[in-house]
């Protein structure tokens, strides 16, 4: 009778109001006020390009995720217990580092960090000896992932640059004209018309120009412009003999005219042939 019995919130549980103990009293104990609530952890201690996703809070049980910021890499456990202790594990970000930049021919690294392995965001530097031309990328830079952004750039002396000429064709053009016929002479007459075809092929190559060392037109360009056609036709001509040894322009029918005469004057001459021979015979 009297006796006391003390109560205690168990591991990860903080009393948060009411009493530890009971007395029994008449041989029944008293009712337990006791209240216990989960130990909060809060949030973890500050660490330097560190950051914490917390999707279960930060009571006793729950767990966060470490996130390192860009360009760092993360060392130790990426996840975080909160214990009736306080957080699990030490986790901390390391800048990422890129290998030593790599030496060029007929160049030299102008600027680079004072490390020796190159951190995130670090840009080198690279410039060609005086007679050579850097071709690609004067800078290189150090990236997230500990490569960097580019291969390093080449030294080339221009007279080394081999050049070689491109060709531009143009399409072919193709015309044809018809001049109509002109009558000269009976005996010059062209009885179909001439077609005349022209082609021609002209090729000219342009020489490379050299403007500056990031701006060379490595290859001549060279423009060839494809045949291009001109067929014209020839008209017939025909010549009529005029008088006194002139020649004049007549149309057809005034060669047509003339040969009728001619054929009329033969035939009579033959008739009366004929008939001369026939009045001897009798």
């Amino acid at each position: 009778m009297g006796e006391k019995v003390t109560f205690e919130c168990v591991n990860g549980y903080l009393k948060e109001q009411g009493s530890e103990r009971i007395t029994c009293t008449s041989g029944k104990w008293s009712t337990l006020k006791l209240n216990c609530k989960k130990k909060d952890c809060g949030a973890p201690r500050k660490i330097p390009h560190l950051t914490y996703e917390f999707k279960e809070g930060t009571l006793f049980g729950a767990s966060a995720r470490a996130i390192c910021d860009k360009g760092y890499q993360l060392m130790g456990p990426s996840y975080r217990q909160c214990y009736a202790t306080g957080w699990s594990g030490r986790p901390r970000c390391n800048v990422v580092t890129c290998d030593k930049p790599p030496e060029i021919m007929n160049g030299t690294i102008i600027e680079k960090p004072g490390e020796e392995l190159p951190e995130y965001g670090c840009v080198i530097q690279y410039s060609c000896n005086e007679g050579y031309t850097l071709i690609g990328n004067k800078s290189i830079e150090c990236i997230e992932d500990g490569e960097y952004n580019s291969l390093p750039p080449e030294c080339k002396d221009v007279n080394d640059i081999l050049l070689k000429p491109t060709t531009i064709s143009t399409s072919s053009i193709t015309t044809t004209s018809t001049v109509p016929p002109t009558i000269r002479d009976v005996n010059d007459i062209l009885l179909k018309p001439t077609t005349i075809s022209t082609s021609s092929i002209t090729t000219s190559t342009v020489p490379p120009t050299i403007r500056d060392g990031n701006d060379i037109l490595l290859k001549p360009t060279t423009i060839s412009t494809s045949s291009i056609t001109t067929t014209s036709t020839v008209p017939p001509t025909i010549r009529v003999s005029g008088r006194n040894n002139g020649v004049g322009e007549h149309d057809t029918n005034a060669a047509t005219e003339i040969a009728a005469v001619v054929g009329s004057v033969i035939g009579t001459v033959i008739s009366l042939g004929l008939h001369l021979s026939a009045s001897l015979h009798l």
